[in-house]
């Protein structure tokens, strides 16, 4: 993977810049730069995890541990390749509410007492096909590994140090089951999703929050850490390592679809780790 100015590199910010031809890709007229900007990485990394280490076939269960930036795009590019159900899985209910802008089937908070049962009645029993941990939280692998179904994956794409842990091997090897790591993306990724946004597949014009220009920079990465500081401040750890406190279920609509969240129904405190910022261009 090559990394990118601003990522790998300094530069990214920078008012001009040095580059290699080999390195540039050119833009159509009618995709807005502020798109095109966030797709290197924002985008791109989710897209790799799904299409490749995934490798999502239309029709197959998604499960999305954490919808924040990455998470968010996750949902949507799995619907783009044809996912069904696509399930987002999130403690906070701001985030119920982008995932199912972005196209889930299904919000769930997991600290729901009835978790497992709401997977098996979206998934038709059958368990999910491919999850995803965008969340990089230990608790979240756990869980995951819990409801994938027969030749399930999991793909580590959110970094954490913490351990992977299986809780029963045996059954985990006698479905045919994996777990692959993922990182980043390759320049083709890139590549296909500048073709995919021009031609309006898909559209990333809710990803982007606002405009700032590059002299208030400084100012507006100090606003994302105070968010995430005040974020951060309103949660306290699990009742439990690698488990979450239980909360009742409630039913929303997602414009004409009757779509399930599992949740509580008034605010609490939560892990600083489970918590996530939406995604902010």
């Amino acid at each position: 993977m090559r990394e990118t100015a601003g990522r790998g590199y300094d530069g990214g910010w920078g008012q001009y810049a040095l580059a290699r031809e080999d390195t540039l890709l050119p833009i159509p007229d009618h995709l807005p730069s502020d798109q095109a900007a966030i797709i290197p990485h924002a985008v791109s990394a989710p897209y790799a995890a799904i299409v490749d280490t995934g490798a999502v076939r239309p029709a197959q269960a998604v499960g999305i541990w954490g919808a924040g930036g990455l998470g968010a795009h996750g949902i949507r590019l799995a619907r783009l390749v044809g996912a069904a159900p696509v399930i987002a899985v999130d403690p906070l209910s701001s985030a119920h509410e982008r995932a199912l802008l972005f196209g889930a089937d299904h919000a769930l908070d997991p600290m729901a007492g009835d978790f497992a049962e709401a997977v098996r009645e979206a998934t038709a029993g059958r368990g999910i096909d491919v999850t995803f941990d965008f969340a990089g939280v230990g608790a979240a692998h756990a869980q995951a590994t819990t409801v994938l179904g027969p030749n399930g994956v999991l793909v580590l794409a959110g970094l954490t140090p913490e351990p992977v842990t299986v809780a029963h091997s045996i059954d985990f090897c006698f479905s045919v089951r994996q777990i692959p790591g993922h990182y980043g993306s390759e320049p083709e990724h890139v590549e296909q999703l500048v073709g995919l946004t021009a031609a309006g597949r898909i559209d990333l014009g809710p990803s982007v929050r606002a405009h700032v220009p590059l002299a208030e920079a400084a100012d507006a990465v100090a606003r994302l850490e105070k968010k995430m500081e005040t974020r951060s401040a309103s949660c306290s750890p699990p009742e439990q390592e690698g488990r979450w406190p239980t909360h009742p279920t409630r039913r929303v609509r997602s414009g004409q679809r009757p779509t399930t969240v599992r949740g509580p129904t008034a605010p609490v405190r939560r892990h600083p780790a489970h918590c996530r910022a939406p995604p902010t261009r």
